[in-house]
């Protein structure tokens, strides 16, 4: 139980109440006493902590910072420099550091310095407030009057927004002719690679009736220029649709020993290929991968200044963990495995100080060089799940190794055994349907398909091919279709099949194009379509995907 106050000790403890109450009352107010202060100035003026930030300031700071919204909280040392900037990279220092700040707090300074590039004279004044210290920052501008200023300033602001606008209509301009670069490059890339079904077409069943050694070396001269078609073709495909790459299987040996014989006669370098006797088959886009081994084997040519520089291609299995030096990609994990393809040729090699950076994109040592080379071939090895590395070998020269994933092993079809009667053909009587706008593509082909003893029904436009098709089944045989997707004029493939799927949903069909349809080659199946094939194909690959949906009389 408390005691009683004596009267003294009521009366000491009344004024103490009062006091502390007069205290209240006043300190309540400094803060808009504090703000109307501030705000009434004519200058540009703030209040700053002992840190040096905002605590309160006018609206004539905000419109001398170009600043939108509250500047509270912010340190004053951003707002002010030594120096204007003239030029992109000149370096300004703080007009108001650290030291500055300290001696501040306890007299009155004066700077000139720059804020947004104007000319501008600081008084720093310390105060004192409830026990903390507080620093008054008065701002002028010495390049006119407050007005000319404010004038400028809203000039720059409107040159600034005026530029902000200029900026977004030429990005806009900008990506309307990059869709319209893609449209154009999608289409050229559809005409070159029909174009080149031709080429490509004719030369494999000029390669299989011709045995002289001296035209099959002009053939090998067509088969080098049809490539670099294709490459540019390939370049166009990826520039209209990116670089995702239109995986199908592909045999690796076979494939290494047609494509490199003609590119090392054209780079003019000897290259030495060893690789497993049976097929080696990985998940791989033709195209891409050439671009690959065109840009390891132009390297290798150029780091030999001149000189006939020997490549060694080597390809076996391979394991996780056996990629060595500077690695680029990891390969993802397959559960069929991986196939190690090495390129190691016998020039001076890497310099240790580059190899690190061997890989980024746009570096070069060469005078004229892009510095894409090898940043595309890490791209397109990452693209294919696979991974690639760098390193120097101890015999000498530089090796690349690349990891490309297995895939299931593949039949493939080759028409080289003597045929001693029709029904020896793989497709002995088997019915075609064929839908193809080009005519010369129709008839490559159509030759193709019969010269392994198909019967080939041709059309030129969808609507025939649904007319021909009601014929066919009318007859009673279910025949396999292929069709081109893009049909001139009229209705493609996807159409034509959605048609058929109508009135018989067991319709074996098979999509091809020489467009730049990146999803197609890893979805045809929901468009009801058993396979897909990327022109330019070989008549091999076109023979082996119908026999891969023939029933089992036809295999």
């Amino acid at each position: 139980m408390t005691e009683p106050l004596s009267p003294s000790q009521a009366r000491r403890l009344k004024r103490e109440i009062k006091r502390l109450t007069y205290e209240l009352r006043v300190a309540s107010n400094q803060v808009p006493m504090l703000r109307a202060m501030v705000e009434g100035s004519p200058d540009a003026l703030a209040v700053l902590n002992h840190k040096g930030n905002v605590v309160e300031h006018n609206s004539r700071l905000t419109e001398l910072r170009s600043a939108s919204g509250l500047l509270h909280g912010q340190s004053v040392q951003t707002f002010f420099h030594q120096t204007a900037a003239q030029s992109f990279n000149q370096k300004r220092w703080s007009l108001l550091p650290d030291q500055v700040l300290v001696q501040a707090r306890t007299e009155p300074m004066r700077l000139h310095g720059f804020c947004n590039n104007v000319p501008v004279e600081v008084d720093l004044s310390p105060v004192q407030s409830q026990g903390e210290d507080f620093i008054v920052m008065a701002v002028r501008v010495l390049d006119g009057t407050s007005s000319q200023a404010r004038d400028l300033h809203h000039a720059r602001v409107r040159v600034n927004e005026l530029d902000s606008e200029l900026r977004e209509q030429r990005e806009v301009q900008r990506v309307a002719r990059l869709e319209s670069l893609a449209m154009l490059s999608g289409t050229l890339a559809h005409d070159l690679n029909n174009a080149l079904a031709v080429v490509s077409g004719n030369l494999e069943i000029l390669r299989e009736q011709i045995d002289n050694e001296d035209h099959q070396e002009h053939l090998d001269d067509i088969a080098v220029g049809s490539r670099a078609v294709s490459a540019l073709a390939n370049r166009l495909r990826m520039f209209s649709k990116g670089p995702s790459p239109l995986l199908s299987p592909l045999d690796l040996s076979a494939w290494l020993g047609t494509f490199l014989a003609p590119l090392a006669k054209t780079l003019n370098i000897k290259v030495v290929l060893r690789v497993p006797d049976d097929p080696c088959w990985v998940a791989a886009d033709e195209g891409q991968l050439g671009q690959v081994m065109l840009n390891l084997l132009s390297n290798a040519s150029q780091a030999a200044d001149g000189a006939r520089v020997i490549v060694r291609v080597s390809l076996s299995s391979a394991d996780q963990g056996q990629l060595g030096g500077v690695v680029a990609e990891i390969a993802k994990p397959n559960d069929t495995g991986h196939f190690l393809l090495q390129v190691h040729d016998e020039g001076p090699g890497i310099p240790d100080h580059i190899l690190p950076t061997i890989f980024e994109p746009f570096f070069t040592t060469k005078l004229k060089g892009s510095g894409l080379g090898l940043a595309s071939v890490a791209g397109i090895v990452r693209a294919h799940q696979g991974g690639v590395a760098a390193t120097n070998a101890e015999s000498g020269g530089a090796v690349f190794s690349l990891m490309l994933p297995r895939c299931p092993p593949h039949r493939s079809y080759k028409n080289s055994r003597p045929v001693t009667s029709r029904s020896e053909l793989p497709l002995a009587d088997r019915c075609i349907l064929l839908l193809e706008d080009q005519a010369h593509v129709r008839q490559v082909f159509r030759r193709h398909l019969t010269s392994a003893g198909a019967r080939v029904h041709s059309v030129a436009t969808g609507e025939d091919a649904l007319q021909e098709y009601r014929h066919i089944r009318a007859s009673g045989e279910n025949p396999v279709c292929v069709f081109d997707l893009l049909i001139d004029g009229g209705m493609g493939g996807i159409e034509t099949l959605a048609e058929l799927s109508r009135e018989w949903p067991d319709v074996i069909a098979i999509a091809c194009s020489g467009h730049a349809e990146v999803d197609m080659a890893n979805a045809f199946g929901s468009f009801g379509f058993r396979d897909y094939l990327a022109k330019p194909f070989s008549g091999a690959s076109l023979v082996q995907a119908v026999l891969d949906q023939c029933s089992d009389q036809c295999v």
